[in-house]
């Protein structure tokens, strides 16, 4: 696990505690909307990258995980998807 990696876990952590958290305070308020944007940003670069995903080898669904986390920490470690040719 790289150290970008390292460092998303715990923003993944505070943001998805935040969901949950009843108050009202500026910094819940940041740490949901941080949950979503993210979200949202990492269900695109599945999406993008979804070529890259399935010839990396192996079943998709840890590599759709993985992405959803970690995003393009993770896709870069992915070797590159073969270029087709016409």
């Amino acid at each position: 696990m790289t150290t970008p990696q390292k460092l998303l876990i715990p923003v993944w952590l505070f943001a998805i505690a935040c969901l949950f958290a009843s108050s009202q305070a500026l910094v819940f308020t940041l740490g949901r909307w941080t949950f979503w944007l993210m979200l949202a940003a990492h269900v695109v670069e599945s999406l993008l990258f979804l070529p890259r995903l399935r010839a990396a080898g192996g079943p998709l669904g840890p590599h759709l995980v993985r992405t959803m986390v970690f995003g393009m920490f993770y896709v870069q470690t992915l070797p590159p998807a073969a270029q087709k040719t016409a």
